[in-house]
């Protein structure tokens, strides 16, 4: 088989090629292995699937929206052959607050009526060992308007089974439509090329200026934004814009472990408070995008402090864009600008 390049030949053949690479027609990744959806009135949906796709890692996107007067925990099963309702020890934290241990997978532990909710989870699927798991949420607050910030979510748990999963279950009380999850697989020795999130659009600047995309809209996105930021301003914060619109937004960042919650923005804030004028910073997340709903975001982002001089600061994202539109569009700056070197990928699926 030749599928790569060698020396001065064209292509060298796959025993030359070097350990720890793949074949140059292999892609690899996030590979859609299940998903369900509900039109409404369900408490708990669930996906299977079978050996063929048991991979060693799997994200879990869960979009949720609970009928008026239907508030329950939201809680997360997993199982090998059929679902376990035991042998779970986890810890969750909602809005900051202080972590609660249970024996149960609980993310969240109620919901406000019309609550418009979107989940990440990742777990580990190696075989013979105990499964892993780390989740992050955020809810759209009272009512799913622009006059409440969002709520915050985070759970970390163990589950004692020890073979394959192959299922998913989550419970969340009567829904409303649109109401669903969608499981990614990935292992190291894939090599196929039906990759979830697909590259959307890319730029990097080559001077001082904001960055402004545009792409075809898909239902989940995906951002990734490394910014070297302007040398004026002492709190430059790195933002994002939808559409073009400058309206509707709020957001719930938690900075250094401190919550920091605002109503009614002109934009997005993506990377908290910048320390440092001169800093770098890198901001990743993932937004649902779905139509007839809030856009919501669920980030990270880290800042560099003054250079080789320690770590600046932390930030987690929970924010919302309270607008039906789906996002096609995405403008990122800071007050001050963004520099030459600092660039945006955004990538995303139906």
């Amino acid at each position: 088989m030749v599928d790569w390049l060698a020396g001065k030949r064209i292509k060298g053949t796959s025993s030359e090629r070097i350990s720890g690479t793949v074949p140059s027609s292999s892609v690899g990744g996030w590979k859609e292995i299940a998903r369900t959806t509900s039109t409404g009135g369900l408490t708990e949906i669930s996906s299977t699937w079978t050996s063929g796709d048991y991979k060693r890692y799997y994200m879990v996107l869960i979009n949720h929206r609970v009928r008026s007067g239907a508030a329950t925990n939201n809680r997360f099963y997993i199982g090998s052959g059929s679902k376990a309702t035991s042998g779970y020890s986890s810890a969750y934290s909602q809005d900051n607050g202080a972590f609660t241990s249970a024996f149960t997978t609980d993310i969240r532990t109620s919901t406000t009526t019309y609550d418009g909710e979107f989940y990440t989870v990742f777990l580990s699927n190696h075989n013979g060992k105990s499964k892993l798991f780390l989740g992050e949420g955020m809810n759209c607050g009272t009512y799913d308007t622009t006059s409440y910030a969002p709520g915050a979510f985070t759970v970390k748990a163990k589950w004692t089974g020890t073979g394959q999963i192959d299922r998913i279950y989550w419970y969340g009380g009567d829904t409303l439509t649109d109401y669903e999850i969608v499981v990614l697989g990935y292992d190291p020795a894939d090599n196929h090329t039906t990759n979830f999130w697909q590259p959307l659009a890319t730029k990097e600047l080559t001077s001082a200026e904001d960055i402004t995309l545009s792409f075809t809209p898909k239902k989940y996105l995906k951002y990734a934004l490394y910014g070297i930021k302007g040398s004026s301003g002492s709190t430059e914060a790195p933002v994002f814009q939808f559409n073009g619109s400058t309206s509707s937004y709020s957001q719930n960042n938690i900075i250094n472990g401190t919550s920091y919650k605002y109503n009614n923005l002109s934009f997005t804030n993506i990377g908290g408070d910048g320390s440092v004028s001169s800093e770098t910073f890198l901001a990743t997340g993932y937004i649902y995008n779905g139509g007839n709903t809030s856009k919501k975001i669920i980030g990270n982002a880290v800042y560099s402090n003054t250079a080789g001089t320690g770590i600046g600061n932390i930030v987690k994202v929970y924010n919302k864009w309270n607008s039906n539109d789906q996002i096609s569009s995405i403008k990122a700056y800071t007050p001050a600008g963004l520099q030459a070197g600092s660039i945006l990928r955004v990538w995303g699926s139906d």
